[in-house]
């Protein structure tokens, strides 16, 4: 999904309908997965869902989870742009990894909350260059222009 991000970025100034484009990418991702899956697995009976967790698991997934999950990545995309979607991705294995600690009760290792760190600081640094390379300036002919991040200063006056 992160490498569809710029794609979809183009996509949505193009046709701004979040969830027109969604239901295709649904469907698209569906076709493909099905026909991946028929090549992969030929033996039909394997197929078979037998009543139980398995199969509420499936339906909540394919009816609720994944098209939810790429709904809110569509409108993100739309509202914020294809770079606040990508980092905020590795995001949420740090919540898979708070979640299952606080829920099941799995232990949590050091390289885990390490990590959990690492990309907490990586995010924030994005962040903080993302809002430093959005600030304007103002030129005085009351047009702003932006102002690069990593713009080389002049250090001698005259």
């Amino acid at each position: 999904m992160i490498l569809f991000c710029p794609v979809q970025s183009k996509v949505m100034k193009i046709y701004p309908e979040e969830i027109t484009v969604n239901v295709y990418y649904n469907m698209s991702v569906a076709i493909i997965a099905l026909a991946a899956c028929l090549i992969k697995e030929q033996n039909l009976s394997s197929w078979t869902l037998h009543p139980s967790i398995s199969v509420v698991s499936v339906l909540y997934s394919g009816l609720f989870g994944f098209p939810f999950s790429s709904g809110v990545h569509t409108w993100g995309v739309r509202v914020k742009g294809p770079v606040f979607v990508a980092i905020f991705r590795p995001t949420s294995i740090v919540i898979a990894v708070i979640m299952s600690a606080i829920f099941l009760g799995e232990a949590v290792y050091l390289g885990s909350v390490i990590g959990g760190v690492i990309l907490t600081i990586g995010l924030y640094a994005v962040l903080w260059g993302k809002a430093k390379e959005e600030e304007m300036k103002d030129d005085g002919s009351g047009l702003s222009t932006k102002v690069p991040l990593l713009k080389s200063q002049n250090v001698e006056e005259n």
